[in-house]
């Protein structure tokens, strides 16, 4: 995960990293629609005409209280190169320590 500025941005790797963050787990099924598109929505997967889209959404493998299970990341879909590297991968710790300054 790196650290753009503003915001943290993940990208794939098939380096040894993990990021830290929010798994949500829905207790009514059939909101999963409605919820999705409103993360999507506010990741800017569905820009205005000449916006870039900043974010894709794919399925991952994660991990959750010592299990595995597939859930939706959302991916920087930019350049990273020559921004610094999160190296906690927390994304609530970088937020939070944002927050202060």
């Amino acid at each position: 995960m790196y650290d753009l500025g503003s915001y943290p941005a993940a990208v794939p790797t098939t380096d040894d990293y993990f990021i830290i963050g929010e798994l949500y787990d829905l207790k009514n099924p059939s909101d999963f629609a409605w919820a999705i598109e409103q993360l999507d929505d506010y990741e800017g997967l569905n820009p205005e005409e000449g916006e870039m889209q900043l974010y894709k959404r794919e399925l991952a493998e994660v991990f959750h209280n010592d299990r595995q299970a597939t859930a939706w990341i959302y991916w920087y879909n930019g350049t990273v190169e020559g921004q610094p590297l999160i190296v906690s991968g927390d994304v609530l710790e970088f937020i939070s320590h944002k927050r202060k300054f």
